[in-house]
């Protein structure tokens, strides 16, 4: 027991050195809504370019906007984030009042 609460301990502290990303259930709803390969990945890659050790955790996406896209909502440091598919198939995320 006190092995496996070392271990825990340990991970947790390595994970807050590092930043944090938790993306368990950010693959797809039970409505059947799918993020494309890689979207999660290159939103989080995004966000870590001028937040490296941002703790970051990604919601199920969702369809948005007028064209029914794929929208990964985030959670950067406790603000609301969100990243979306653009015209030309790229990802861009951003925060939650940059439109």
């Amino acid at each position: 027991m006190k092995t496996s609460i070392k271990l825990a301990g340990l991970g947790l502290v390595a994970a807050t050195l590092a930043g944090c990303v938790e993306t368990s259930g950010s693959s797809n709803t039970s409505s059947g809504v799918f993020a494309p390969p890689g979207m999660v990945e290159e939103c989080v890659r995004q966000v870590r370019v001028g937040q490296p050790n941002a703790n970051i955790t990604t919601r199920a996406p969702i369809t948005a906007g007028p064209d029914n896209r794929v929208f990964v909502g985030m959670t950067v440091d406790g603000a609301s984030w969100g990243c979306r598919i653009e015209d030309n198939g790229s990802y861009t995320a951003f925060p939650q009042f940059a439109n």
